[in-house]
């Protein structure tokens, strides 16, 4: 049995159907607002805010029109990530694609030295570390799901492209 032919069995699905999977995983875990200290260029409101953003981001399972400015620019700025053009292009790479979410996952789960204790702000490095690894669920099994999903897609755009070319399938 070929891996499409165990997904469609395990998701009942037939070439052309929209796919529907089971729930997804729970919503970021609770947590507790750490306590943030003002740096030499951010201040403890502003690195809340970047904080908050990225607990509201993950909670709404990484929508794209939650992922702000302040976000992007902290997290385009550590954690060794390699710069892109802007917001939307650090999205598609780090957020959008499951295989980028998981190397995400990685690089802030694995942070260490510099990043961790920096001194502005190191606080809200190693809070965003703590928080992303209490959260390793939503990161890694959702980006799971999504790559799933992707493939099943695929599979069934190019089923309904063959059979429109005149291929029978048994």
């Amino acid at each position: 049995m070929s891996f499409f032919e165990s997904l469609a069995k395990k998701y009942r699905i037939e070439a052309g159907d929209v796919v529907k999977f089971p729930q997804k995983t729970p919503a970021a875990k609770s947590v507790t607002m750490p306590v943030f200290s003002d740096g030499q260029y951010t201040k403890a409101k502003d690195k809340e805010l970047i904080y908050k953003a990225l607990v509201n981001f993950i909670k709404n399972d990484f929508a794209q029109g939650k992922f702000t400015k302040s976000l992007y620019t902290h997290l385009s700025l550590n954690f060794g990530f390699i710069a892109h053009y802007d917001l939307h292009g650090f999205y598609q790479k780090r957020f959008a694609d499951p295989e980028g979410r998981i190397k995400t996952y990685e690089s802030i789960s694995r942070a260490a030295g510099h990043d961790l204790n920096k001194e502005d702000c190191g606080d809200l490095n190693r809070a965003i570390k703590e928080l992303v690894v209490k959260n390793e669920v939503k990161f890694v099994n959702d980006a799971e799901e999504l790559k799933k999903k992707n493939m099943l897609e695929q599979h069934g755009k190019l089923t309904r492209e063959l059979e429109r070319m005149g291929h029978k399938f048994e």
